[in-house]
């Protein structure tokens, strides 16, 4: 069989995305939905909206990993002369509390890349895995597994939503 590479020019493409639930933080769906003045429908379950990542998005993962690495000798470097305050303190600042996984690093930035409702920027990514690290993992896991399925094709996947 050989590949169409006119069909594959002209084809369009859409990320995949999921609804995954998220029952956990039902509490925090609630204020939400009182302000919202009854835009989440009764018996609705908790969900967060995922997409699939671009490959540039996935370039940006993976460079996060490698910055870990290199952070954390910059910081060792720059606070080899210094009280171990300042160092905590220096750390601090650059986000190195504590030595990161690379695992960890990895998922917050596919989850900061990949979560579409709500906006996950870092502290909040960093703020959801503390306290709440199932649930990370189960979001992170769907956006890498949607991202592993590819985008969608054409038209008839117009939503290109999933449920769980």
């Amino acid at each position: 069989m050989t590949f169409d590479l006119k069909k594959f020019d002209t084809a369009k493409f859409r990320r995949r995305t999921a609804e995954e639930p998220v029952p956990e933080l039902e509490e925090f769906f609630a204020e939400a939905g009182k302000k919202a003045a009854g835009k989440k429908k009764k018996n609705e379950p908790p969900v967060f909206r995922v997409q699939s990542l671009t490959g540039h998005e996935l370039a940006e993962v993976k460079q996060a990993v490698r910055n870990n690495g290199s952070l954390e000798a910059l910081a060792e470097a720059l606070t080899s002369q210094v009280t171990k305050e300042q160092m905590a303190g220096f750390r601090e600042a650059l986000g190195l509390a504590d030595k990161n996984p690379d695992d960890l690093v990895m998922r917050l930035a596919v989850l900061r890349l990949g979560c579409v409702d709500p906006a996950m920027e870092q502290s909040r990514a960093v703020r959801l895995a503390d306290a709440y690290p199932s649930v990370f993992y189960r979001l992170t896991d769907r956006i890498l597994t949607l991202t592993g399925q590819g985008k969608t094709l054409g038209e008839s996947n117009a939503s290109g939503t999933t449920r769980k």
